[in-house]
């Protein structure tokens, strides 16, 4: 899918509750024995920057084939040693921003109207409270032996 068509998809998904425009995010939820148990969830720009490295992981993809990485719409389980890579990942995804400046930069997607990549500023705390939110999440499930569901846009 091109990058205009998903920027057209993703303006279309969003929602405008109390006036404000509602940012797109992905869910990761504890499930075990089909129950949500608590949940996390993580903006899409900052799912786009790390994705590439999701694809290092197996995930049940819409509870039916077995994929790499995340689905960016419907659902994925992430189970057992799939579940020790995908929290390894983003402990290191962690380690590298908290080297960070107290500012950082990252790239978006190509805008094509603008012919140049957009820029996601985020500050460095926020970076890390999304991935110390996430790590938490999956330190849960562990100690639960329980999955991951993660939910796309």
């Amino acid at each position: 899918m091109q990058k205009t068509q998903r920027k057209d998809q993703q303006k279309a998904v969003l929602e405008v509750k109390g006036g404000k425009t509602m940012a797109l995010e992905h869910c990761f939820s504890i499930i075990k024995n089909k129950e949500k148990i608590e949940k996390v969830n993580i903006p899409d720009d900052f799912i786009n920057y790390i994705k590439d490295s999701l694809f290092w992981i197996v995930s049940s993809w819409n509870g039916k084939t077995l994929k790499s990485g995340l689905p960016y719409y419907g659902e994925a389980l992430i189970s057992d040693e799939e579940l020790v890579k995908f929290k390894t990942i983003l402990e290191k995804w962690r380690g590298l921003f908290s080297l960070g400046t107290e500012e950082i930069n990252l790239t978006g997607d190509f805008l094509i109207d603008e012919m140049k990549y957009e820029k996601v500023i985020y500050k460095k705390c926020e970076l890390l409270n999304i991935l110390d939110g996430l790590l938490q999440l999956c330190d849960k499930a562990e100690c639960l032996k329980a999955d991951i569901l993660y939910e796309g846009i």
